[in-house]
C-alpha cells in the first residue's frame, strides 16, 4: 500500500513538473514574440521620425537657400537701377517721337517727283487716323491692362525674370506696350538686365510725358508688321494696312485688325508675305488669323461686362 502511495506521488510530481515546464515554456514563447513585435514597431517608429527629421531639414535648406537667392537677386536687381539715370522727360519723349518715314522727292510746290528707295516701308499717321477696331486688338494681343497700369506691370516683370534666370514658368509676355515703344525707339533690344532695368526706368518716365493714346499711337507707326505684298519690309500699321489688304489703317474691319494686331510678336514669321512677296502657306495665315480674332472677341466681351457692371453699379 505504501509503495502504491509512492509510485502514486511521484506520478503526480512527474506530471505536475511537466505542466510546469509546458507552462513556463509557453509564457517564454510569448514573451519573445512580444519583444519581437515591440522591436518591428519601435525600428517602424524610430525610421518615421528620421524622416521628418530629414524632410524638415530640406525645407529648411531650401527656405534658406531661396532667401539668399532672393537676396542676391533683389541686390543686384537694386544696383542696376541705382546705376540707371533717370531721363529728362522732353528729351525721352522728342526721342520717342521721332519716327523715320519714307523719304520723297518733291519739286517747290511739294508735289511728289517719286519716293527714294528703302528697305523699311513706314507712313506715319495721327491717332483719329486710325481704325479703334486695331487699337483694341492691340491691346488685347499685346497688354490687357496697358489703360490702367503706369508703364509697367511689376507682377509680369517679376514672372519674366524668373522665365530668364531659375527657367520657372515664361521668360516672354512681361513687357508692356510702353516698354515696347522704348524698346523699339530708345534702348533697343540687347538681351542684357542692364537694357531691361533702363527700359523699365524710360517707361516709368514716358507715362509722365505722354498720354495714353499718344503712346499706342506711336507704337502703331514704329512698330514692325513683316513684309507687304511687294515683299519690302513694312512698320507702321499704315504700312501694314496699306501692305497687306489695300486699305487705309482707319478703314480696317475687325478681322482685319485681328490679324494686323498679331504681326509685331513675330514679324516676319507671322506676314503672309514671303521676300519676294509670294504668299505663304494659306493654313498658317488662317491659324494665326484665329487666334488673333479670339483674344480681341474675348477682350471685346470682357469690357462690355466690365461697363455694364458699372451701369449696374452707377444706377443703385
Amino acid at each position: 500500500m505504501n509503495q502504491l502511495k509512492e509510485k502514486l506521488q511521484e506520478f503526480l510530481e512527474e506530471r505536475f513538473k511537466n505542466s510546469l515546464q509546458i507552462c513556463i515554456q509557453k509564457l517564454r514563447n510569448k514573451e519573445k514574440k512580444e519583444e519581437s513585435s515591440w522591436s518591428i514597431g519601435d525600428i517602424f517608429a524610430t525610421s518615421l521620425r528620421t524622416l521628418k527629421l530629414l524632410w524638415d531639414v530640406m525645407i529648411a535648406l531650401s527656405i534658406c537657400l531661396f532667401l539668399f537667392g532672393a537676396g542676391i537677386g533683389i541686390g543686384y536687381a537694386a544696383s542696376l537701377f541705382n546705376n540707371v539715370k533717370a531721363p529728362k522727360t522732353e528729351e525721352l519723349v522728342q526721342q520717342v517721337r521721332n519716327v523715320s518715314s519714307v523719304s520723297k522727292l518733291t519739286y517747290s510746290d511739294k508735289s511728289l517727283i517719286s519716293e527714294v528707295d528703302s528697305d523699311l516701308i513706314r507712313t506715319p499717321v495721327a491717332g483719329d487716323a486710325i481704325s479703334d477696331n486695331v487699337k483694341k486688338a492691340v491691346i488685347a494681343t499685346e497688354d490687357e491692362n496697358f489703360e490702367s497700369h503706369k508703364g509697367v506691370v511689376p507682377k509680369a516683370v517679376l514672372r519674366a525674370t524668373l522665365g530668364s534666370v531659375a527657367g520657372v514658368g515664361s521668360s516672354s509676355g512681361g513687357s508692356t506696350l510702353t516698354q515696347q515703344l522704348i524698346k523699339q525707339q530708345v534702348v533697343g533690344d540687347a538681351p542684357t538686365f542692364t537694357r531691361k532695368a533702363t527700359e523699365i526706368v524710360d517707361a516709368l518716365a514716358l507715362e509722365r510725358g505722354m498720354d495714353k493714346n499718344e503712346i499706342l499711337t506711336t507704337y502703331l507707326n514704329v512698330s514692325p508688321f513683316g513684309r507687304n505684298n511687294r515683299g519690302q519690309n513694312i512698320a507702321g500699321v499704315e504700312a501694314a494696312a496699306q501692305g497687306i489688304f489695300g486699305v487705309s489703317a482707319k478703314d480696317l474691319s475687325v478681322p482685319q485688325a485681328a490679324f494686323i494686331a498679331g504681326l509685331p510678336q513675330s514679324p516676319i514669321v507671322y506676314s503672309p508675305y514671303a521676300a519676294d512677296g509670294s504668299l505663304k502657306s494659306k493654313e498658317r495665315s488662317r491659324v494665326r488669323f484665329g487666334a488673333c480674332q479670339r483674344r480681341l472677341v474675348q477682350y471685346v466681351q470682357d469690357r462690355s461686362l466690365i461697363e455694364k457692371r458699372l451701369r449696374n453699379l452707377c444706377s443703385v
